[in-house]
């Protein structure tokens, strides 16, 4: 498997989400290119689904979006983390900083661990995510690993 694109990508979710969607290898293909500025071919998606190849963060979104689900459905069970909880929110890192009021590039912290929320934020995120404190702290505190963000 290539290092470049995501890490936690699972084939076999991208193939049953595909089938799940009527659509062959060339008509998702087909469908990406007309949704998106992505140039994806059948050949592209047959090499993500058999694993040869990772598909990188726009590829991902993209191809998620034309099959009507969340990024994170193509993705690898992975620790609970905000990442996660706010893919699965349906919400990208900006929109999530803005409803919490702080900037894109301060969430990007706070998700890989680098920055501390007061109580206050921690309860204003939990609001933002439609989540708990509780899973926010558990969050916050899961080991990190880069997780895609379709914003």
């Amino acid at each position: 498997m290539g290092t470049r694109g995501i890490a936690h990508f699972d084939p076999a979710a991208l193939r049953t989400q595909r089938r799940l969607a009527g659509l062959s290898q060339d008509q998702l293909a087909a469908a990406v290119r007309a949704g998106s500025l992505v140039l994806l071919h059948r050949t592209h998606v047959s090499m993500y689904e058999s694993g040869r190849r990772l598909p990188e963060q726009r590829t991902l979104c993209a191809m998620a979006s034309c099959l009507g689900i969340s990024a994170s459905v193509l993705l690898r069970p992975a620790p609970l983390s905000i990442a996660r909880i706010r893919l699965d929110a349906d919400l990208t890192q900006s929109q999530t900083a803005e409803r919490i009021g702080v900037p894109q590039s301060q969430m990007s912290l706070i998700e890989r661990g680098m920055a501390e929320l007061d109580p206050q934020g921690l309860s204003m995120l939990a609001t933002a995510l439609g989540t708990t404190v509780e899973a926010v702290r558990l969050a916050l505190h899961a080991p990190h690993t880069k997780r895609p963000s379709c914003s």
